[in-house]
């Protein structure tokens, strides 16, 4: 039997697309279509395409947990966890990640 606040997250694969979560997330805070595309667009090609392969990692990793994650929640203490767990990268690469996460 479940209750009212049991997660569900799926096992199928997700396509996650980064930009699009901070848009959505932008949205239900109140600002307008266009400012919005104005902060989104200001980010490179090449800064968007490392988010959202930093945020399909994390969405990855946080189904993988023992207790699956909800990765659009705001948790900080999964987003550590998966920042020490990666904890070898370069300091370039855990600060992209570390954008990518916050940012949703």
């Amino acid at each position: 039997e479940e209750d009212s606040e049991t997660v569900h997250i799926s096992t199928q694969p997700m396509d996650y697309d980064c930009m699009a979560a901070i848009r959505h997330k932008k949205q239900e805070e109140g600002l307008s279509r266009e400012f919005i595309e104005y902060l989104t667009q200001t980010n490179r090609e090449s800064t968007n395409a490392n988010y959202d392969r930093s945020s399909r990692k994390f969405v990855e990793w946080c189904k993988r947990q023992p207790s699956p994650i909800d990765p659009t929640e705001y948790n900080p203490v999964a987003a550590l966890n998966y920042l020490m767990a990666n904890k070898d990268f370069s300091q370039s690469q855990l600060k992209t990640i570390r954008a990518s996460i916050s940012s949703v």
